[in-house]
């Protein structure tokens, strides 16, 4: 009897909490969390992922389990993350370190896997690990200096480690700031000023329009993480280790894109913008794609990933995914004064095409002058563009104007080589000026000299607005070092 009370007491920390468990299963793991990207931001208007904007993300839904439904349970990444690697809620003053998490994904496994890490803001990564280990991320509560690079040398050094891995990658893309087009061409300085709502970010102006171009450049920056993404999952096919893993990709939280409302604090008007995010999980072997329309949250993550290695997760929130659902009649989720919210399950998700629409229609931007020829004798209102810098792609067209009237109703339209390419409303200041600015796709520019002109719509007539020919139309743009040409047309 007292034998077997020993056994019992020696064998109990490894029932409770995993971290000394051997896996019944070898299986790799690999864990690619995203940054500040809404499910909505993939999804087309039949609410299935868009294969033109995504085609990553559209493949993976042809070979992995796509848990529709999944929310974040916090609109910070402190909060976010550390709960995806522990299954547990946020606790009010936890840092998101080793420290404060005692018990993670990285402890879970540290016995059994070699582990390669990538945390651009936690630091909950094992100080030991089988097989070795090697971190590498950003300052704590920082970023990396730069989340592009730093996503693609871990890339690039992913290798398949003699036993099973755990490979997790977190980097702050497709997070603000928005810079890249979809190509991976920058088309903004990384300093650029953020120029829709208070340099805080934390709440949009009214002003409809500029909260439109805003929701723009995040999707054309969507479109750039997509192919990061598709950047690992190659990586991972190249050195064997994709068909046998474990493949989850999660985002930590949404953005949300409303005039006059909150960018990320949760609230009541923009939950179903920052909570829900999207969570694929490819298992062993899984080889044809299916939709779990359960009430998956993110703390489920840790829980899934220790069924199937086959080692228990210990005190958790979460639920393994593979078994069966308990559907959730709320969904958990807590702000950045560590608040509790429950919001009713499931939470409505807006597609990027409807998201589209709404800021569309609230601002009134005329889209049937699009693909036009520009024709107008030029007017009496005048400018001055400012130029691409060195190394930038020209699809960022900025301008302080000068309007002589200020009629209800007025817009001004950008052409390039002669086509208009955006009708932008204007809403001038008191003094008649007003800051023009719209991100153009790549497809309006061709290699060489490029012809960028602006003129003001009003009363059904086009008359141009005089930017200074010497300095700034038409603008010079070359294809050579920095790589911009007509790749995209």
């Amino acid at each position: 009897m007292r034998a077997l009370l020993l056994l019992v007491l020696l064998l109990l920390p490894a029932v409770l909490y995993g971290a000394a468990a051997t896996p019944a299963r070898p299986v790799p793991v690999v864990v690619v969390v995203l940054d500040e990207l809404p499910l909505g931001s993939l999804l087309d208007g039949r609410g299935r992922v868009d294969e033109r904007r995504c085609p990553t993300f559209a493949r993976l839904a042809r070979e992995a389990t796509w848990y529709d439904r999944a929310t974040t349970v916090g609109d910070r990444t402190i909060q976010a993350v550390p709960a995806l690697l522990t299954g547990r809620y946020p606790r009010p003053g936890a840092e998101p370190t080793r420290a404060d998490h005692p018990r993670s994904l990285f402890t879970l496994l540290e016995g059994s896997h070699a582990q390669q890490v990538h945390e651009a803001v936690t630091s909950l990564a094992s100080t030991e690990a089988a097989g070795g280990l090697r971190v590498s991320g950003g300052d704590h509560l920082g970023r990396s200096a730069d989340p592009v690079d730093a996503l693609r040398r871990f890339t690039a050094g992913i290798h398949n480690a003699p036993g099973p891995d755990l490979v997790f990658l977190h980097e702050v893309v497709p997070h603000f700031p928005w810079r890249y087009l979809p190509s991976g061409r920058p088309y903004a300085a990384a300093d650029a000023p953020f120029e829709y709502g208070r340099p805080a970010v934390a709440r949009w102006s009214d002003d409809p329009w500029s909260v439109y171009q805003a929701h723009e450049r995040h999707l054309r920056q969507v479109a750039f993480a997509d192919r990061l993404l598709g950047e690992v999952l190659s990586r991972l096919r190249a050195i064997g280790l994709y068909d046998d893993a474990m493949v989850v990709v999660v985002a930590d939280h949404g953005v949300s894109f409303r005039a006059g409302g909150n960018r990320r604090r949760l609230d009541l008007a923009n939950h179903g913008d920052i909570l829900p995010v999207p969570l694929f999980v490819k298992y062993p072997g899984q080889r044809v794609g299916a939709v779990d329309h359960r009430a998956a949250e993110s703390v489920d993550v840790l829980p899934t990933v220790a069924d199937v290695v086959g080692v228990s997760a210990g005190p958790v929130d979460g639920r393994s995914l593979r078994q069966p659902a308990v559907d959730r009649a709320v969904k958990t989720a807590f702000d950045r004064d560590d608040r509790r919210f429950e919001f009713p399950s499931p939470v409505a998700v807006e597609t990027a095409p409807a998201r589209s629409a709404r800021l569309l229609a609230a601002c009134g931007a005329r889209a049937d002058l699009v693909g036009r020829r520009a024709v107008g004798a030029d007017g009496a209102d005048e400018g001055v563009l400012e130029e691409a810098g060195a190394g930038l792609a020209p699809c960022w067209v900025r301008a302080r104007l000068r309007l002589a009237s200020r009629g209800a109703g007025a817009s001004v339209a950008v052409a390039v080589n002669g086509i208009v390419r955006a009708v932008v409303p204007v809403r001038p200041s008191a003094d008649g000026t007003c800051a023009l600015s719209v991100l153009l796709d790549e497809a309006a520019f061709g290699p060489g000299r490029n012809d960028v002109r602006v003129y003001r719509v009003q009363d059904g007539r086009m008359s141009r607005v005089r930017c200074g020919e010497a300095r700034v139309s038409p603008l010079q743009f070359h294809h050579g070092a920095s790589g911009f040409g007509r790749r995209g047309r």
